[in-house]
């Protein structure tokens, strides 16, 4: 086995959690926790809980959703989606205003290193940008086109391994 004691994955779990303990998030309370939501769009209902939601002294609202992988490749376009559904969320389940929303991925280390933070600019403009993506993305799906969108972040994509449009080598 490992010395480290990575092999029962108490290595791992200790390294999670020093990393969230050192974080900013661990001394806030979120005013939410998997605060669940219910889109209605195009004739469907999109279901999704956002982990952690926070009060920010400054008046703003961040949504975090909490990772322990790895941060997005550069240049990924689905990067920004799960976030901006949960601004989505924000505005139209929560009641929240999207002038006052931030929207984070947040990177626990699994060796207790600090977490690494990925956040999107969120704006009226792009809530109502982000409404009409997933609306046309809806219709797409109800007409069986599912294209797909392939470059280099499908080396870090769960589904390389079934994708018909995943580059050689990426699964």
């Amino acid at each position: 086995g490992d010395s480290d004691g990575d092999s029962d994955g108490v290595g791992v779990v200790a390294g999670l959690r020093q990393s969230f303990t050192d974080s900013a998030y661990a001394a806030a309370a979120p005013v939410g926790a998997e605060a669940q939501f219910d889109l209605f769009v195009g004739g469907h209902m999109v279901r999704g809980r956002v982990d952690a939601v926070y009060a920010h002294a400054d008046g703003a609202i961040e949504l975090v959703d909490f990772k322990t992988g790895r941060p997005p490749a550069e240049g990924d376009p689905s990067a920004e989606t799960q976030l901006l559904i949960y601004a989505i969320a924000a505005v139209d389940s929560f009641g929240y205003s999207a002038g006052h929303l931030t929207a984070s991925f947040v990177y626990l280390q699994r060796d207790g290193a600090p977490a690494v933070s990925v956040s999107v600019d969120v704006s009226p403009e792009r809530v109502d940008a982000a409404r009409a993506w997933l609306a046309d993305a809806v219709r797409r799906i109800d007409g069986h086109d599912a294209a797909t969108n392939a470059g280099p972040w499908c080396a870090r994509c769960d589904f390389a391994a079934v994708c018909p449009a995943a580059p050689p080598g990426s699964a």
